[in-house]
């Protein structure tokens, strides 16, 4: 008794056919070129092959006749058609019938294509299943070989905060961003600011800004750490050296500095801009609550020992560029120039989260104001 043919076929087919219908169709090979002709008019070509990964395939003509592709699924039924060029999803393992005929019925002559699967295709993962895992704070590159092609990411959060996705050199590039259940968050073009949470999975969705566009291109996801500098949020918040002026830069309108700090003493304290963009300050408590905020100048009664948080943004929303401030304190004089070299602004634990105080014990970070950073160990 012969064996039961598998199920996703109804009509088993011959390799090497004589493409002459679907139970005479010639087996297809993937990512390289297939030559036939058309040598009646009118003459259809069928194929047919096995999908081996679930994606996004290319079937498109290469030299010879302008070529309609027809797809069928496992029954015969038709899927859709499209001249020269076709992208479709297909599932691993499902058997599909290929049709083809030239796009004008009258022509006769030699025709090539190819079946290009997700990985060739792609290049960067053709589906959420499919996505490629991508570093932080390094460039990666890419390629859009086709018109319209999509390139799927994925990566996890290493800190909660505003992360940076920024197109570098290349074709104009829009950032889609996905949750981990794949449900879009937003997008934007060439530049996207978003806050993400730590620990979470996000899938990310390249594309050429203009459809038509093909090449490389190239991108890179910035850390909060690295992108803000003087921290991101109130978790990677900067210690601020109250012994001289503290210098940032709003590298994109709307940025948010977040610093901290413990008072030495009690009294009045005055938060000055010293030069570059105008600045507003607004003061917090332990608790991340607002105290007030100011432009330019801020004069506070503080309480030694009290852990306070300090957030800086232009005054103008739209405005870019570098900015300075001063803290002075009590009884304390304050220095226009640093006289020490390199002066630690902040401690970090081994996995990257800022700490409040030098550690009494363990493995831990110290970063200094020259931006080097050294390992302790006590």
């Amino acid at each position: 008794m012969p064996p039961t043919p598998p199920a996703q076929m109804v009509e088993p087919f011959e390799p090497n056919g004589s493409g002459a219908g679907f139970t005479n169709a010639i087996t297809a090979k993937f990512d390289e070129t297939i030559t036939d002709s058309f040598d009646a008019t009118g003459q259809i070509v069928y194929y047919a092959f096995a999908a081996p990964v679930t994606g996004r395939y290319q079937i498109k003509s290469s030299l010879g006749l302008s070529t309609r592709f027809t797809l069928y699924n496992c029954n015969q039924t038709q899927i859709n058609y499209y001249d020269n060029e076709y992208l479709v999803e297909l599932t691993a393992g499902t058997i599909y019938y290929l049709a083809t005929k030239a796009v004008t019925s009258s022509q006769t002559g030699s025709y090539s294509f190819s079946i290009v699967t997700p990985k060739t295709f792609e290049g960067n993962g053709g589906a959420f299943n499919t996505a490629v895992s991508i570093p932080m704070d390094e460039n990666i590159s890419g390629e859009f070989n086709v018109p319209g092609k999509v390139d799927y990411f994925i990566f996890i959060a290493p800190l909660t905060g505003r992360y940076q996705i920024k197109s570098g050199i290349g074709i104009p590039t829009r950032f889609t961003l996905f949750n981990s259940n794949q449900t879009q968050i937003n997008y934007y073009d060439n530049e996207y600011i978003v806050e993400l949470t730590a620990g979470t999975i996000y899938y990310l969705v390249t594309k050429s800004v203009s459809s038509s566009q093909t090449g490389n291109y190239t991108f890179t996801v910035t850390t909060p750490y690295t992108f803000e500098r003087k921290g991101g949020s109130y978790e990677t918040a900067a210690s601020i050296d109250m012994s001289g002026t503290i210098s940032g830069i709003y590298n994109v309108p709307g940025k948010v500095d977040y610093y901290i700090f413990e008072a030495s003493n009690t009294g009045s304290y005055k938060i000055k801009s010293t030069s570059g963009i105008p600045t507003r300050f607004s003061l917090y408590n332990s608790n991340r609550t607002q105290i007030n905020y100011y432009d330019n100048e801020y004069t506070v009664n503080l309480t030694e020992g009290t852990v306070y948080y300090l957030t800086t943004k232009a005054v103008s929303s739209s405005q870019t560029g570098e900015y300075a401030f001063k803290i002075e304190s009590p009884g304390a004089g304050i220095s226009d120039v640093k006289t020490d070299p390199a002066k630690i602004i902040g401690y970090y634990n081994i996995v990257g989260q800022r700490l409040l105080k030098e550690p009494a014990s363990g493995v831990y970070i110290v970063e200094y104001d020259n931006g080097t950073a050294k390992k302790f160990v006590k």
